[in-house]
């Protein structure tokens, strides 16, 4: 006698989950909750008509903003959805003291082809100008070695663990691109974004949120 379900919901291998509940359970309201930020290069994010027609998502969708709410719906336009609490960001939201004891801070994203682009911008940059300073933090689920050869960073360049949202507090400029919700992270901090383009999405999500152009660069 199960009343609700609550799945992290990506329309991948959840398929099953709401497959499951939707046809031995029929009563049971099944929510899926999609706790990051509009990817629009994750199209299986976004749920279509004809997963809603076999059941293989769930009733009802959990987003964690309005913007969000019609770009979810871009392949099912009476796709049920609700915003919720947007559970993994709820450090955006606290108050902070902004300090500029970064001068650029480079996040690299969880897709490699775009890291090793992004890298090779920095080693240039790095090496035309010493007297840039530039801070790389890794993403979290990948070894920087895999993107770039440490022994060879440029001596004005330094590799940090710490807490994104404790370097974005500190950072003047954030550099990031691809598939991360760092790059809206970075503007919710006061950050200023510069985003090179390697991957066309970056400029497309950018104007869908409609995101004011005077606090980023591509």
């Amino acid at each position: 006698n199960i009343k609700k379900t609550i799945s992290w919901f990506e329309t991948q291998i959840d398929k099953g989950w709401s497959f499951g509940f939707r046809k031995f359970f029929p009563k049971t309201l099944t929510y899926g909750y999609q706790g990051f930020t509009n990817l629009p290069q994750l199209m299986n994010t976004i749920p279509t008509v004809h997963e809603e027609k076999y059941q293989v998502v769930p009733k009802k969708v959990i987003t964690i903003g309005k913007a969000y709410l019609n770009l979810r719906k871009e392949f099912n336009p009476k796709l049920k959805i609700i915003v919720g609490p947007a559970l993994i960001y709820q450090e955006v939201f606290k108050k902070f003291v902004k300090k500029y004891e970064i001068e650029i801070l480079v996040v690299l994203s969880g897709v490699n082809i775009f890291n090793k682009k992004l890298m090779k911008w920095v080693e240039n940059l790095a090496n035309k100008n010493k007297n840039i300073k530039i801070m790389i933090k890794p993403h979290k689920e990948l070894r920087f070695s895999s993107a770039y050869d440490e022994k060879n960073l440029p001596k004005n360049c330094t590799v940090s663990y710490s807490k994104l949202n404790d370097l974005m507090k500190r950072s003047l400029i954030v550099v990031g691109c691809g598939p991360t919700s760092a790059v809206l992270e970075a503007l919710a901090y006061k950050c200023f974004l510069i985003m090179p383009v390697l991957d066309i999405f970056d400029r497309i999500n950018l104007e869908k949120l409609k995101i004011p152009k005077n606090i980023y660069s591509l």
